[in-house]
């Protein structure tokens, strides 16, 4: 699995993000998101930076900024 998708589910189950929410609220297709978490297709590179904007709503100022760069870390990371 790709780094970034393993970090995300992570994210999204700890703090209980509702899958289907979120894509919605991106005006992402699902299955984008599910490729993207499941590391089964890698995606223009500006599809993992709309994700990782999308989160900001979901977390506070303080909080936000850790997770956007873990993230952003992860989306040049290889598979794990």
């Amino acid at each position: 699995m790709h780094l970034f998708g393993k970090i995300l589910c992570q994210i999204m189950q700890e703090n209980e993000i509702d899958f289907k929410e979120f894509a919605a609220s991106m005006k992402m297709g699902p299955k984008y998101l599910s490729g993207v978490r499941e590391g089964d297709v890698v995606y223009n590179h500006a599809i993992y930076v709309r994700i990782v904007d999308g989160l900001k709503g979901y977390f506070s100022e303080d909080v936000y900024p850790d997770i956007r760069d873990k993230l952003i870390r992860a989306s040049f990371g290889d598979e794990e």
